[in-house]
């Protein structure tokens, strides 16, 4: 019977046939060993060309499906029950994120590689593949189905953040699952799995151990150096807000006007800013929250300057990785982003997925852990 392809599918026709014959050796049709018909009897049962049986054939010979032996001809290879259990996954790498200007901190080296560690050790585990390739971040539409056509191969994939998203649409609609590492609402079309970072409960626990501690009043200190987009500045803002929330359940006040926001390592800016809004750090009542990284240095030089010491005229905390933190004295109290875990819930849900067969979009939290040092 004629298994004819569809010739105005914008997918490959090789590509098509080898997908029909995967099928077929899914299904137990095509058993381990079989030989499977000869070139021309394919080409009449799919209605094509000799030339795009022999391209699928070498894409199923590459995925080690099948095996040709000379003078004997193509059969089903013994070990496919293997490659039919394996579950591929491709990380294509997003641009910004490996770029040198994003890459150029110790915190960004230390998220970037604790996420790709993670997702490599729970492959590992799982005992499925994981391929690493680099993808150029364009809403180019052509260009976007050109480079789809490099993930036809595996099972899913997992993208970090806004980074190539519409290479994360289109591979999603092509049926692959997909999982990227995002906030819950980053994903508009709900056509992906995410993976996220939880705020309220270790923002929680900091609060008590800041009230515990004597801390009556909580400051900001918002220094970006890098290039911002508009979902830096809405994650911000959720950060913030979710901060603030935690402190006032511990009856630590904060306000807005309490915030010093700034592009760049000013010194003297922040020294007019500190003189003028009010804050205190002199009587251990005030602690700093350093919403990204770039501001620690900048508030140690501060209170260098000013004999300022953390921990004991006025608190400091930070939310990251904690790569920036190694070295500093006092050592410094952070909520810890668990960058590892993150990496491999991503790698296990498709894994999952793809094995289950439930391919439901979802949402899981990865909560931070408190580490308490001397700044507060």
């Amino acid at each position: 019977m004629q298994q004819v392809i569809d010739k105005e599918s914008k997918t490959a026709l090789s590509v098509q046939v080898s997908e029909r014959l995967i099928k077929e050796i899914r299904r137990g049709i095509l058993m381990p060993g079989k030989r499977l018909p000869g070139e021309r009897l394919l080409a009449e049962k799919f209605g094509a060309s000799r030339g795009t049986i022999i391209e699928a054939l070498d894409m199923l010979e590459k995925q080690n499906y099948i095996e040709r032996i000379p003078a004997k001809g193509t059969f089903v290879n013994e070990d496919v029950n293997h490659e039919l259990r394996t579950v591929r996954i491709m990380f294509p790498f997003p641009e910004a994120s490996l770029s040198p200007d994003a890459i150029g901190s110790i915190e960004n080296w230390g998220a970037v590689s604790e996420v790709y560690r993670g997702m490599v050790t729970e492959a590992k585990e799982q005992q499925a593949e994981i391929a690493f390739q680099h993808f150029e971040d364009t809403d180019n539409e052509i260009t976007i189905r050109r480079q789809s056509r490099r993930l036809e191969d595996c099972d899913g994939a997992i993208f970090i953040g806004h980074q190539l998203t519409g290479l994360r649409n289109a591979t999603a609609r092509k049926d692959k699952y997909c999982v990227a590492i995002a906030p819950a609402g980053d994903n508009p079309d709900n056509i992906s799995t995410t993976v996220g970072r939880e705020y309220a409960t270790v923002f929680d626990a900091m609060a008590a151990h800041l009230a515990e501690r004597g801390y009556r009043k909580l400051r900001v200190l918002d220094v970006f150096n890098t290039k911002r987009i508009a979902l830096d500045d809405e994650q911000e803002t959720i950060k913030l807000c979710a901060m603030r929330a935690a402190a006032a359940r511990h009856g630590i006040a904060a306000e807005p006007s309490w915030i010093y926001r700034a592009g760049g390592l000013d010194i003297n800016d922040l020294s007019k800013f500190v003189a003028s809004s009010g804050w205190d750090l002199t009587s251990r009542t005030d602690a700093i929250f350093c919403v990204y990284t770039e501001g620690v240095p900048l508030l140690y030089k501060y209170c260098m300057e000013n004999n300022i010491v953390l921990g004991r005229n006025a608190g400091a905390f930070g939310y990251a990785s904690g790569a920036t933190f190694s070295n500093m004295l006092p050592e410094f109290t952070y909520c810890k982003i668990d960058h590892f875990n993150i990496g491999r819930t991503a790698c296990r849900l498709v894994v999952d997925a793809i094995r289950t067969g439930n391919r439901a979009p979802r949402h899981e939290s990865i909560p931070a852990k408190l580490i308490i040092q001397k700044s507060t």
